[in-house]
């Protein structure tokens, strides 16, 4: 893999030269980014920090800021003089955690800190570890406050670590000194702080250590240089001398091999872990990349970069310098920041950055299985991942068997979006219940690699997944509705990749283009028994019931109230988000219990439409959707004398963050029935657009007495040209978003429909409709 921006030249091919902001010297072996995306160098040739204010992304950048020297052209050791809290000699490891900067000031034997961030060139440092004072070399001796040739640093979880090379030791402080000459506490690799002996290695002990690194799950690594490895401790030491539990480079903790693989090394040098990934670069000019963290011994790498092959060592990966090599030495140091790798290339005199792209492949699979041959059944899907990986293969794995490859439509995964299909026999590793009968269904899951070896957790799909109650187009008067699904009885691999249920709603009939919305969220996979011998859950937010070895979930909201006409689903998410819908039914929900003929709401006629008859005395016919030819419609119909009736219209593909508010979706308007139970609104203009859905509700209110009708769809359509003309004019209620007046006038008897065209072709005729004892 190419990087993508070098730092210490001005192209991948030429090699730096000189002093200066631009420049990094013959050998540079600290690198790191902090919290605050500040790039920080230890220009060891130089005897210079070069710290950049954020990660360049144009090759060739200046740094913006130098410590250890007076500015960027000035390279002499302690700057030419003495010792002093301003110098520095042969500087290795860095670090900062934002807010304080560590120097491994090597040739110096000391490690600096400065208390905060520098802001001027050769600011002097705050502490120092290895001597009482800044202005003499501490002479090494083998105890808690000196060392020898320090060979990088680190801070995590409040503790400094050291590596102290020529005493083959960690030093660790439990807290971050703050005066000068301060203590370690404990030592990794001696048997105690004060003997410093030359042991054989093991897992307890290590020569000519280097790069301790400890990652954000607490583990600790270091770098053992003679031992051709890296040790691992799975926590980190409060006691000397304790035992690694991990060895990466060799089959074994008394081993010292030297190869040339994806499990042997040379000399090592450099160590980075994320916390979830394992870099490793080693002598033969190359880093080794674990995509996961190695749990056993003699682990294999999954990348190599700078070499073609596991095999290759070659300077410049056997080529001229250019954008995917290294040059052997003692230092190829990374770190990892924000997706992109950083990596010391001292033989070269810079720094190489990858846009090291750790994002999981993206992975759909269709919800609609198809025949195949040999009764096989067939699922499709597509997988997408971000260049510059492309796709390496999709597998798939039956009622929790083994994983077998899909099939590329293309014939071969081999960029970063292909469609994909596999053919399986359902009853493959079907299981069964505990009386040996076959469990019916099945269940798949799918993962895809993409050539960086990254690899997707487990996409899952399970067939049945029924809709059970409300039936379709049920009618209820319950605001609270309860929802009766089914799933596969395979519970406990439904558990193990499932994440939860939800049921999800939408504003009117089948052809709504209104979004989806949670209304019973968190649904558990299974439930506990309960005093009653009945496996439930029951909260604040909802009840469910379990039943049929949990396979069978009834559930309602205690929190969501429903009304009008909608549309409902079943949507399963797994464990990695991707969701399974089930079908979608159709319900019908009157928010009210008394629906009587003695209070009856009706529309009997919309102008744009035509006689509608949409009515409390036949709700079963009421439609989903009706097409309206008019932007300006006037509602006729009949009420109880002196209601007030209401009637709302929301658009259905309104998006309250688009339009500001919710309420700009939605228009509400009212009036007063008159003495002939007569009532008319009319829609002003500009509030209808065309080619909208807008759903629609209408209720009635007197007094205690209440009643309303389903909701249902008006699509409005310029190919209706349906124009109803009455020959009065109504007074309607004036309106402003969801503010509802009542008109100081009575509204007008509806007039008889003239004869038009409405859409479909079907021919309206005028003739006389009765409804209960009115007739018009």
């Amino acid at each position: 893999m190419n990087a993508s921006i070098v730092v210490g030249s001005s192209n991948f091919t030429s090699l730096g030269s000189g002093t200066g902001p631009a420049i990094i010297g013959a050998a540079v072996r600290g690198i790191m980014v902090d919290p605050n995306g500040r790039l920080i160098v230890g220009d060891t040739t130089l005897n210079r920090i070069l710290i950049w204010n954020q990660v360049p992304t144009a090759n060739g950048a200046s740094a913006d800021l130098v410590i250890g020297q007076a500015n960027f052209t000035s390279i002499s050791a302690n700057r030419g003089g003495s010792i002093a809290a301003n110098t520095l000699s042969g500087p290795v490891g860095v670090f900062s955690d934002g807010n304080k900067l560590f120097v491994d000031d090597r040739v110096n034997n000391r490690i600096l800190i400065w208390n905060t961030f520098p802001t001027t060139n050769g600011q002097a440092a705050d502490v120092v570890v290895g001597n009482s004072n800044f202005t003499t070399k501490a002479t090494a001796t083998c105890n808690a406050t000196t060392f020898s040739d320090p060979y990088g640093i680190w801070v995590a979880q409040g503790k400094l670590f050291i590596a102290d090379r020529v005493f083959n030791r960690i030093l660790i402080y439990n807290s971050i000194p703050t005066a000068n000459g301060a203590s370690a506490d404990t030592v990794v690799g001696q048997q105690d702080l004060t003997t410093c002996s030359s042991l054989a290695i093991s897992a307890q002990s290590f020569s000519d250590a280097r790069y301790p690194v400890v990652d954000s799950n607490g583990r600790l690594f270091v770098g053992d240089n003679a031992g051709k490895r890296v040790l691992i401790w799975n926590s980190i030491p409060t006691t000397n001398f304790v035992s690694a539990d991990v060895v990466v480079g060799q089959a074994d903790f008394t081993s010292s091999e030297t190869g040339v693989t994806a499990s042997r090394f040379g000399t090592i040098a450099g160590v980075y872990s994320n916390g979830n990934r394992l870099f490793i670069s080693d002598s033969n000019a190359r880093v080794l990349i674990f995509n996961t963290i190695p749990s056993a011994n003699n682990a294999s790498a999954d990348i190599v970069l700078g070499q073609s092959s596991f095999t290759g060592s070659a300077d410049n990966g056997g080529g001229s310098r250019s954008a995917s090599g290294f040059k052997a030495s003692l230092a190829l140091n990374l770190f990892e920041y924000q997706n992109k790798l950083l990596a010391i290339d001292e033989g070269n005199q810079r720094v190489l950055i990858f846009d090291n792209i750790v994002k999981k492949p993206g992975l759909s699979l269709n919800n609609s299985p198809e025949g195949a041959p040999d009764n096989k059944t067939r699922l499709k899907g597509r997988a997408t991942v971000d260049s510059p990986y492309t796709l390496q293969s999709v597998q798939y794995s039956i009622n929790g068997g083994g994983w077998s490859n899909s099939t590329a439509d293309d014939g071969s995964f081999n960029s970063t979006s292909e469609y994909f299909y596999f053919d399986f026999d359902p009853r493959s590793n079907q299981p069964r219940d505990l009386s040996g009968n076959l469990i019916e269904g099945y269940t798949v899951r799918v993962k895809s690699t993409n050539t960086n070896a990254d690899v997707t957790d487990n996409l899952f799909y399970f067939q049945p997944f029924n809709l059970n109650e409300p039936l379709d187009n049920a009618i209820t008067t319950s605001l609270y509705p309860s929802f009766d699904f089914s799933v596969i009885k395979q519970k406990n691999i439904l558990k193990d990749n499932l994440s939860k249920y939800q049921i999800q709603v939408r504003a009117g009939g089948s052809d709504s283009t209104a979004s989806w919305r949670t209304i019973i969220d968190d649904i558990p996979i299974d439930g506990t028994l309960d005093n009653t011998n009945t496996v439930v859950v029951d909260n604040d937010k909802l009840k469910a019931v379990y039943t049929d070895d949990s396979s069978r979930i009834k559930v309602y909201s205690k929190i969501n109230s429903l009304s009008g006409s909608m549309q409902w689903k079943v949507v399963a998410i797994d464990k990695t988000g991707h969701t399974q819908d089930s079908g979608a039914r159709s319900l019908r929900i009157n928010s009210r219990t008394n629906i009587t003929n003695n209070f009856p709401l009706a529309i009997l006629n919309i102008s744009g439409l035509g006689n509608s008859n949409i009515s409390t005395n036949n709700i079963s016919a009421i439609k989903d959707t009706y097409y309206l030819g008019s932007l300006n419609p006037i509602f006729y119909g009949i009420a109880f004398t002196n209601a007030k009736v209401t009637l709302t219209l929301t658009e259905q593909d309104c998006h309250a963050s688009l339009a500001m508010t919710v309420d700009s979706c939605t228009k509400t308007y009212s009036t007063i029935a008159n003495q002939d139970s007569r009532y008319g609104i009319n829609i002003p203009k500009g509030d209808l657009k065309w080619s909208k859905k807008y759903t629609t509700n209408m209720s009635v209110a007197y007094n205690q007495d209440y009643n309303e009708l389903p909701t249902f769809t008006l699509l409005t359509s310029a190919a209706s040209s349906i124009q109803t003309t009455p020959s009065t004019t109504p007074q309607t209620t004036s309106q402003e978003n969801d503010k509802v007046t009542t008109p100081s006038v009575t509204s007008p008897t509806p007039q008889p429909t003239p004869t038009t065209q409405p859409i479909g072709g079907q021919q309206e005729t005028s003739k006389k409709n009765c409804f209960l004892f009115w007739c018009f």
